[in-house]
């Protein structure tokens, strides 16, 4: 972890994002892509060669103990502490400095090459089972971006919502439940986008597609992602919930579906391929 305490699964780089000179350009390219679900669109600043969101939903130990606890081996956005940021261009919004809330990376700055996971079929395998884990039921591609066909997840806002596991897949009225999340599969040759799978999923918001290219491959990194959460171990998981400033009970929750997440993955795995 380098001087500025990022909470992701990076080092910054003190140069700036591959192929992007100017930051009023690169805006436009990107304009698009940069709203929610609700057509609002985030404020903006460019700080250490990336463009970062200065006004994240989610409450601030969220944002922190997403990325801390998917630390190198999860595709999600990083964060730094809001005193780590001095300097900052604003590029967009009213947010300015000091910052009241965590910094979160916009994806469009990363490089492919920075992701811990490179494959679609195990970003989104691992994902969805973090999500089991933690309780975070906004699993959709509004809530992701792509980098080379390869998803990168962010917004942490409804994680580690605890509820018991028959709660959390109670039917839902549209993709923000889990009882909707829905495997569907690639074109052959197709190559995912922010704005594609966005599309495929405005045409019925009772759902959230996650598209894979192959179920077998998608299945195994599914397991394994069960099998790798469950080799966590308690010290080093309080570490990070203090460290995020996360609510009493946020350690023990986390131990009770660690532990159940073999079934969870069992019964959402009905639901996925339903």
């Amino acid at each position: 972890m380098n001087s500025t305490r990022a909470e992701g699964f990076l080092e910054l780089s003190n140069s700036e994002s591959p192929d992007v000179k100017q930051w009023d350009t690169w805006l436009a390219k990107y304009e698009a892509e940069l709203v929610n679900y609700n057509g609002q669109k985030p404020d903006l600043a460019v700080w250490r060669g990336a463009v970062w969101v200065t006004n994240p939903r989610g409450e601030q130990w969220r944002e922190r103990l997403v990325p801390m606890l998917g630390h190198g081996w999860l595709n999600v956005a990083e964060c730094v502490s809001a005193a780590a940021v001095t300097g900052a261009r604003i590029l967009r919004g009213d947010t300015r400095e000091p910052f009241a809330k965590p910094l979160i990376r916009v994806v469009q700055t990363y490089a492919l090459t920075e992701l811990p996971v490179q494959d679609n079929d195990v970003a989104i395998a691992r994902e969805l089972v973090f999500c089991l884990w933690t309780r975070r039921r906004d699993a959709s591609p509004w809530n992701r971006a792509y980098v080379g066909g390869v998803p990168v997840f962010f917004d942490q806002h409804v994680a580690f919502e605890f509820c018991s596991l028959n709660a959390f897949l109670a039917p839902g009225s549209d993709g923000g439940y889990p009882s909707q999340w829905r495997v569907q599969l690639l074109k052959s040759g197709e190559v995912p986008t922010t704005l594609s799978e966005r599309e495929v999923t405005d045409r019925d918001r009772r759902l959230a597609p996650h598209r894979i290219r192959d179920c077998s491959a998608f299945d195994h990194a599914f397991d394994a992602a069960v099998q790798l959460i469950r080799t966590f171990d308690g010290p080093s998981l309080a570490e990070k919930v203090a460290s995020a400033g996360a609510p009493d009970g946020t350690h023990a929750r986390l131990l009770e579906t660690q532990e159940e997440l073999p079934e969870a993955a069992s019964r959402i795995r009905e639901i996925l391929y339903a």
